[in-house]
């Protein structure tokens, strides 16, 4: 409707005439579109924070160094395995924690 938007007859949520409307899917049981309000813009200067994706990573420092203790106190592909089952983590979550600590020793 870009090419004929002021002829298609187009009505705000006040039925007053316009030349765009705002559109969403529809809440109801159906797939379809609803006209809705339009969206509120931010004040200019305004920063969005979009913060980590993901879930927040549960390491227990105390947990795994306990555990890499009784490994001979490093972690590695021969022994990532067992820590990982002794953790009851995924291999990959055991080598982010280990990363963590690694930058972020306490």
């Amino acid at each position: 409707m870009t090419k004929r938007r002021k002829r298609a007859g187009f009505r705000d949520m006040d039925e007053n005439p316009t030349d765009t409307i705002f559109v969403r899917h529809s809440a109801g049981p159906s797939i379809c579109w609803e006209q809705c309000p339009p969206l509120q813009r931010p004040e200019k200067g305004t920063k969005y924070s979009t913060g980590k994706r993901g879930r927040p990573s549960k390491c227990e420092e105390a947990a795994f160094l306990a555990a890499l203790a009784e490994f001979g106190r490093t972690l590695n592909r021969s022994n990532e395995q067992k820590v990982a089952e002794r953790l009851a983590v995924s291999i990959r979550t055991l080598w982010n924690w280990h990363k963590l600590l690694q930058t972020n020793p306490s």
